[in-house]
């Protein structure tokens, strides 16, 4: 074995040969030690400091960790297989360790910090930084460092001769095998990953090629993404796959690649950092309406659909309504180095309240995880939503103005909304139990005459969201009926939601001593509307069955007759009025002979949908023609199905 020691000055190495000991770790020497092939009692490989024989004759043996007694003088051990291919290399020197914790920083796989490092094959970290190396064994300030860092160079040389040829043909080509992929992945430094179109970063923490149960090679990158858990920001680590591959591909055409391999790293990084200043403004509860993919999962199976609609972004009740463990995150460290903290979970002002934290760093935006979650109003379920394809509301404060209703009860409407909001108290609150401090209307009346269109009217007004449920959402049975009623109240009074409770004429029937089961399901719903503090609305089609009770219970009961010719006009007229101009080619004398058909609000906009497709086939704007031939079509349509209209 050669003798590193005379790698040491002159007066190092008098000093050291005149002692009869070392301090651990302080001979600038390689100890070999090698695989004996045998465990001792707790299992850990058993070593020896001398080369096994071939006829396999006993040698003097020293335990892994034993054999490190024996050998703690030396600066470094280098421990071999059973194949005498090399195990790992265990560097004890201090000052050894010293010039590799700044030559190793931000290698989160090797633990600079710890009273051994270790250095395993392939040795990428240092493969990866071997100009570093070099550069510290050249400007080392003492000699003993300086030999100790060839030491160590000399030692590797001989095992990363193939290692450093396929490294710098990749950071040549920019192509990689997937023998040879840990190459393209230095730990610490930001790789990126693309998703069903959405791009994602994070911070390297290790890479490994690993068998998967069917046998297959896959290459798993951890890495730690930002995330937002409803309290707070911080880092939690992802799994990240590259499945196995023939031949060479460019790097940048892998599952998931390192950020530094992309041609546009700049615009990449600006992307990125934007998209997470938005996912920054998203934390809280935000009504917002999105536009784009989400992933619907249903015991095994998961499926990719689309949807436009109108969402709650809001992550804290994503966990809590769903009883999902709120998942723990790494604390962000500040700016100056202390502990960013969570802000108080208080009303901010508006009723999506919203976390005040530090802000962000440009590096924490550009690892914010790409989607938020919340909750979908319309389909009424929990998603993950692609924050790229998220826009700000906007709340359409015409429409209750635009209702085709006599102007008194417009009047007390418009004057209940502004009493309402006057009262809002700006924040999202849990349930709480009290009696009569809400506001409940009922809308009666046939179908189609605008009663569904005054509760969205009612949601625009105050600008909050509308959570909609039919009569079938809550079920049947009276313990269904309560608990659905619970779950619904608990989200319209955390989300401040006007809560629509659509063709309730099941629980309004009045009850008799011939239906119990009835009887048990109105005493339900009667009961657990005294509780309820927010704006709810009641729709049903039949008054004259409604139970005495309710009358109590609700503050206003706004009527509905069957449209006039002057209604159905105006109806007529708003929504072709929100049309582009020139995609309709209707003046008021047409619009007069439209009103003469006796159809409801739903109709009219059922008819304009379908008659726009008729005209845009034709390449022509929508006419009369294309309406009467639709309206013709429906009306023997009813006839056939015993209806009007």
């Amino acid at each position: 074995m050669k003798d590193y020691s005379s790698t040491l000055s002159s007066s190092d190495r008098d000093e050291v040969e005149n002692e009869d000991e070392y301090e651990p770790g302080g001979k600038a020497e390689i100890k070999h030690l090698y695989d004996t092939r045998e465990k001792n009692v707790v299992g850990e490989t058993i070593y020896s400091t001398k080369v096994p024989i071939a006829s396999g004759v006993q040698q003097k043996l020293d335990r892994a960790l034993g054999g490190r007694d024996e050998a703690r003088d030396f600066a470094i051990l280098h421990y071999h297989n059973a194949t005498l291919q090399t195990d790992f290399i265990v560097v004890q020197s201090p000052e050894l360790k010293n010039c590799l914790a700044d030559i190793l920083s931000g290698c989160v796989d090797i633990d600079a910090a710890a009273p051994t490092i270790e250095l395993r094959p392939p040795f990428m970290g240092l493969v990866q930084r071997w100009d570093r190396l070099l550069l510290a064994e050249k400007t080392a300030d003492n000699e003993k460092s300086k030999g100790l860092l060839q030491l160590l160079r000399e030692t590797l040389e001989a095992e990363l001769h193939s290692s450093f040829q396929v490294f710098q043909e990749f950071r040549k080509t920019g192509y990689i095998t997937f023998p040879n992929i840990l190459m393209a992945f230095m730990s610490g430094e930001i790789v990126l990953r693309s998703n069903d179109g959405v791009l994602s970063a994070g911070i390297l923490q290790h890479a490994s090629i690993e068998k998967e149960f069917m046998g297959g090679l896959v290459c798993i990158l951890r890495v730690q993404v930002l995330d937002w858990n409803g309290k707070s920001f911080g880092f939690r680590e992802k799994t990240w796959k590259i499945e196995n591959f023939q031949g060479f591909r460019k790097a940048i055409d892998l599952d998931a690649f390192p950020l530094g391999a992309h041609p546009d790293q700049e615009k990449i990084k600006k992307r990125l950092t934007d998209r997470g200043r938005v996912f920054e403004g998203l934390c809280g509860q935000h009504v917002q309406h999105y536009n784009g993919l989400v992933h619907s999962e249903s015991g095994w199976e998961r499926k990719t659909i689309f949807i436009s609609e109108r969402i709650v972004v809001d992550a804290n009740a994503f966990y809590r309504f769903q009883h999902h463990s709120v998942p723990d995150l790494t604390e962000l460290e500040s700016e100056e180095g202390g502990q960013e903290t969570d802000s108080p979970d208080a009303p901010s002002g508006s009723h999506m309240r919203s976390q005040q934290q530090t802000a962000l760093t440009e590096k924490q935006c550009m690892l914010a995880v790409p989607r938020v979650k919340g909750f979908a109003l319309s389909m009424k379920k929990w998603f993950e939503f692609a924050v790229s394809e998220i826009t700000p509301i906007t709340w359409n404060e015409k429409l209750l103005g635009n209702l085709v209703i006599p102007d008194e009860e417009k009047q007390l409407l418009l004057a209940l909304v502004a009493h309402t909001a006057k009262e809002e108290d700006g924040g999202f609150d849990d349930f709480i139990e009290g009696k009569g401090k809400g506001l409940i209307l009922l809308l009666a009346g046939p179908p189609g005459v605008g009663k569904t269109l005054t509760a969205e009217s009612i949601a625009e007004e105050l600008k909050r969201p509308l959570y909609r449920v039919g009569a079938g959402d809550l079920g049947l049975s009276a313990d269904d009926v309560e608990s659905s009623l619970k779950e619904a109240f608990r989200r319209c009074s955390h989300w401040n939601a006007v809560l629509l409770i659509d063709e309730a004429d099941v629980f309004l029937e009045k009850r008799s001593s011939d239906r119990l089961a009835q009887n048990e399901l109105v005493s339900v719903f009667l009961t657990s509307l005294e509780y309820y503090q927010g704006v709810l609305i009641l729709t049903t089609n039949r008054t004259e069955e409604i139970d005495p009770a309710f009358e109590s219970r609700i503050d206003i009961i706004l009527t509905y007759d069957h449209l006039s010719q002057d209604s159905r006009r105006q109806i007529w007229s708003n929504f072709i009025s929100r049309l582009p101009p020139d995609s309709v080619d209707l003046d008021d004398a047409d619009l007069d002979n439209l009103s003469r058909w006796e159809i409801n609000g739903r109709q009219i906009k059922s008819a304009i949908k379908t008659a726009r497709i008729m005209a845009a086939n034709e390449g022509a704007p929508l006419g009369v023609r294309h309406l009467d031939i639709v309206l013709n079509i429906r009306r023997r349509g009813s006839k056939v199905l015993g209806t009007q209209g």
